[in-house]
């Protein structure tokens, strides 16, 4: 998986590539995972929230430390895609990580930006917004108001790994 360095090094490459639209994951309560079942399980549980988020070509996957994700994605259905690799983590670390006692779940907030926007202002609003999810819950996505394309999707139609 590409890491932070990657992502600010090329991201005026990135963006000109059409990735315009930015979300930020943080796995909720990962501490409490560590905790209860060591680091290498820990670490077991990251190498699947990876696959999770697979790459492909409209969507880039990052990991900027810790249990936070970056996804970059471009085309008119970027929410969508995002969405789904976010609904498919508590699966896919299930199926790799079994006997964890509760589902593996993440937050994410999610922002668009024209082009001209630097790194750190989108990165700025999206964690807001990733930090809103977290209060409002956990285990869902927030976007800006007015964002492109609803990130509504049926949990039936996650990516299936």
């Amino acid at each position: 998986m590409l890491n932070r360095r990657v992502l600010e090094q090329n991201y005026e490459t990135f963006r000109a590539e059409g990735y315009r639209t930015l979300a930020v994951l943080d796995l909720d309560h990962f501490k409490a995972i560590n905790d209860a079942h060591g680091h290498v399980v820990g670490d077991a549980v990251l190498k699947a929230v990876a696959k999770a988020l697979q790459a492909d070509p409209q969507v880039l996957a990052f990991r900027l430390g810790g249990e936070e994700f970056v996804l970059l994605a471009r085309g008119d259905d970027a929410h969508v895609q995002a969405e789904r690799r976010r609904q498919a983590i508590p699966a896919i670390v299930a199926s790799a990580v079994p006997g964890l006692g509760r589902p593996v779940t993440a937050s994410m907030g999610m922002a668009d930006a024209p082009f001209d926007t630097a790194f750190a202002a989108l990165y700025e609003q999206a964690d807001r917004l990733l930090y809103s999810a977290k209060l409002a819950g956990r285990n869902r996505t927030q976007t800006a108001p007015g964002a492109r394309n609803d990130a509504a999707v049926d949990p039936a139609q996650a990516i299936a790994v």
